[in-house]
């Protein structure tokens, strides 16, 4: 397996990917996840013009000429926060496997190439979110060393309460 860092080239199957990695979320909690843009657009926009965002975007694909991309990840490097008391910090927005070498270990490459990388950036922590039905990411990003450090809350506002769910706060 070969990652290395994404280009406008890899567009298409960033996007193709991106498109199942939110059908997955959408899937799993459709009232916390809603799509705004269209995936092609908002990676598109993203590789093109960051702006000051500094991010890290990279693909993981079989060797060989034309390798079949088989994972993505994206990546963004916060500055610190002193009203907030947060370090420096990379966030890992987007992890994405396809479902066919789930489990190969293309995730924990895709990991380690983006831990490399907050670690040249200086970085002091790196964060990420999951979805806390997703017991198979959270189990490997718990081996890779991360902690569950916050819990969430949401309200969508003129949408009525989201749905209830285990652990979470009952009237």
């Amino acid at each position: 397996m070969r990652i290395r860092r994404a280009t406008s080239a890899d567009a298409g199957a960033i996007v193709a990917m991106l498109g199942r990695f939110m059908a997955m979320h959408a899937a799993m909690n459709p009232w916390r996840y809603v799509t705004q843009e269209e995936p092609a657009v908002a990676f598109r926009r993203a590789l093109s013009d960051p702006g000051e965002r500094v991010l890290l975007w990279l693909i993981a694909e079989r060797p060989g000429p034309g390798g079949e991309a088989v994972g993505y990840l994206m990546a963004e490097e916060e500055a610190e926060d002193a009203m907030l008391w947060y370090p420096t910090t990379v966030v890992v927005h987007d992890v994405y496997v396809e479902e066919s070498v789930r489990g190969g270990g293309v995730g924990r490459r895709l990991m380690d190439e983006a831990l490399a990388w907050a670690r040249q950036r200086g970085a002091e922590q790196v964060r990420l979110y999951t979805d806390e039905q997703n017991l198979a990411a959270r189990a490997r990003f718990a081996k890779l060393g991360f902690v569950q450090t916050m819990r969430e809350m949401s309200l969508r506002l003129g949408g009525g309460r989201g749905p209830e769910r285990s652990g979470g706060l009952q009237d």
